[in-house]
């Protein structure tokens, strides 16, 4: 397999509607601008999702389910299997990972590396609700850390009627980080507001 015609997006976090939207947006993206490319996606559970499962014009995408543990941990085997799969089809193509809510993206994007080629460009965005970014960054110091320090794009969440930017909410320590605004998506109940390390290209998903 040509590692340069995959493209691999891991969407992580705590944050379920921030995943569910970014990766239907991903989708549709990915219909619009290359519908002949092969689509995998791959999620951690079966709640039906507008503009994700949806399938009835979309005969390249293929949906996996993952449910009952972690792809990092206890569905490790499973997950690599899949991958395993995935890994001898030709032609360009892209592979869509919707990550458990403690998942570890950093081991998600080793089992990736070690299935599809060290060389395979990977896009990690970490997701956070607005409203509970203290209580995780204490409840779950090592994950929320280091989830943070591997992420390409830092994606919060927060209510249309929140005012002030959620990316003051960030505990001090974390601010301090190199990430710079690159833009805000408004949906009927939540807004999304997304940050990439500075110095990083966002990639074709969301740009």
């Amino acid at each position: 397999m040509e590692t340069r015609k995959g493209r691999v997006a891991i969407i992580g976090g705590f944050s379920e509607k921030a995943k569910d939207f970014l990766l239907a947006n991903a989708l549709r993206k990915i219909s619009i601008t290359n519908p002949h490319s092969g689509v995998l996606v791959i999620r951690d559970h079966i709640e039906a999702v507008h503009g994700i499962d949806d399938m009835d014009e979309r005969t390249h995408v293929e949906i996996e389910y993952l449910c009952g543990g972690c792809f990092c941990c206890t569905l490790k085997s499973d997950f690599e299997y899949l991958l395993k799969e995935y890994a001898n089809r030709s032609g360009s193509w892209y592979l869509l990972i919707e990550a458990p809510l403690i998942a570890d993206v950093g081991v998600i994007e080793g089992s990736i590396k070690h299935i599809l080629g060290n060389d395979l460009k990977i896009e990690k965005v970490f997701t956070i609700e607005a409203e509970t970014i203290d209580v995780l960054s204490v409840t779950f110091p090592d994950l929320f850390n280091r989830n943070i320090n591997q992420a390409d794009i830092l994606a919060i969440s927060g209510s249309t009627h929140q005012r002030d930017n959620p990316f003051n909410r960030l505990p001090e320590r974390l601010k301090n980080l190199p990430w710079q605004g690159v833009g805000n998506i408004k949906s009927i109940e939540s807004d999304l507001t997304l940050f990439a390390r500075k110095g990083k290209k966002i990639g074709f998903f969301f740009d």
